[in-house]
């Protein structure tokens, strides 16, 4: 299963869940040191989202990879007529 949640939506769950923005903070170091790249300093206190934002751009670096957001899905309902 897929959830799809808006940008807004994943920042605002984040800040209301600390443990959850660690986890994902952890799991991208450890992305990120399966790469062979130098790890930054381990944050200390609650990760923000400038660390969640350094480390994912990092990572896109040492894997060469360039990640682009889908297209928005239609709001219509499935049932409209066209």
């Amino acid at each position: 299963m897929t959830v799809e949640v808006p940008s807004s939506g994943f920042w605002r769950a984040l800040g209301d869940d600390p443990s959850a923005a660690r986890a994902i903070y952890l799991e991208l170091r450890e992305w990120l040191a399966s790469t062979g790249e130098p790890l930054p300093e381990e944050a200390e206190g609650p990760v923000d989202r400038e660390m969640l934002v350094q480390l994912c751009r990092r990572l896109r670096e040492a894997r060469s990879v360039e990640w682009a957001e889908g297209q928005a899905r239609s709001h219509r309902r499935p049932w409209a007529r066209r």
